[in-house]
């Protein structure tokens, strides 16, 4: 029984990684794109193929293989040692993609910056059109004088005050 759950969350993670495109092995370290996509279809491969070595042990070591009560009858004589390799091929093959995994796997302050820079360049493809237009001060010159906006003083007159004062509107 704990065998076909150990069987069952290799599948679980094979299509998680297959969906996120994503490995986390740690806090800091996780597999990124095609690598965990590709280690997503190993994950896949271990129970079946656990599957496959029982069925071929057995079909090699039954006397006579094409008697259903022949073959039963083993089965049952070596049942542990059908779970032995059932296992230990599903184990095996899980250690072996891990240690791909973390070999494979990069500092996650890395793979953020890479995500940042596709940002960045998907952001700069964009059509100058499709940006709204920014109104220049060419623009503002048909506002009244009190409607313009105020803008930030550089040069302040009062060095001596540690912020400058702000403006009072009169009513």
């Amino acid at each position: 029984m704990l065998l076909i759950g150990l069987g069952i969350g290799l599948i679980v993670v094979g299509i998680v990684a297959i969906v996120r495109g994503r490995i986390q092995l740690s806090k800091s370290r996780a597999v990124v794109g095609i690598p965990a996509r590709l280690l997503g279809v190993g994950f896949l491969f271990p129970f079946p193929l656990g599957f496959l070595a029982a069925l071929i042990y057995t079909v090699a070591n039954v006397p006579d293989a094409t008697r259903p009560d022949v073959v039963e009858k083993w089965t049952k004589e070596h049942e542990w040692a059908l779970t032995g390799i059932q296992a230990g091929v599903m184990i095996g093959l899980a250690v072996v993609l891990v240690i791909i995994a973390a070999m494979a796997a990069k500092p996650v302050t890395e793979i953020e910056r890479g995500a940042r820079r596709k940002r960045i360049a998907e952001y700069d493809d964009e059509v100058e059109e499709d940006r709204r237009r920014r109104r220049r001060t060419d623009d503002l010159d048909d506002r009244a004088e009190g409607d313009r906006p105020r803008r930030r003083r550089d040069d302040y007159d009062d060095e001596d005050e540690p912020r400058p004062r702000r403006r009072r509107d009169e009513d």
